[in-house]
């Protein structure tokens, strides 16, 4: 069984980049809500702008990930199993994820904001 540790390990450079890019923004997110929050602001602009960046970077990432898959799969002599595409789909559920994740953070860490920020 793959833990997530062995699919990071396994992927490619480009693909590990966006995903360390993604685990990082986490917590970036809350150091940026946290230096919000004691401003009394009513949003963090980082925060905001992961809102959208961090689905759209691994979806895109995924994306690309499955296509690159799929072109490779079509050259492939014989046909390949289930057992071999699956470090290939776990990579990019991992990425497709990991953005997701960062989305579902910045809009939280952001609504805390703004309820704080209201008089």
């Amino acid at each position: 069984m793959l833990g997530l540790a062995d699919v990071f390990a396994d992927a490619a450079l480009p693909q590990k980049l966006v995903m360390a890019a993604l685990l990082l923004s986490l917590p970036a997110a809350l150091v940026a809500a946290a230096r919000a929050w004691r401003r009394g602001a009513p949003r963090s602009i980082f925060a905001s702008q992961l809102c959208i960046a961090g689905p759209a970077l691994g979806l895109l990432a995924g994306a690309l990930n499955a296509l690159h898959m799929t072109q490779t799969i079509a050259r492939l002599p014989q046909a390949a199993t289930s057992k071999d595409l699956a470090p290939g789909i776990a990579e990019i559920a991992l990425l497709v994820g990991l953005g997701a994740l960062a989305g579902l953070v910045a809009v939280g860490v952001n609504g805390m904001i703004e309820r704080h920020a209201r008089p």
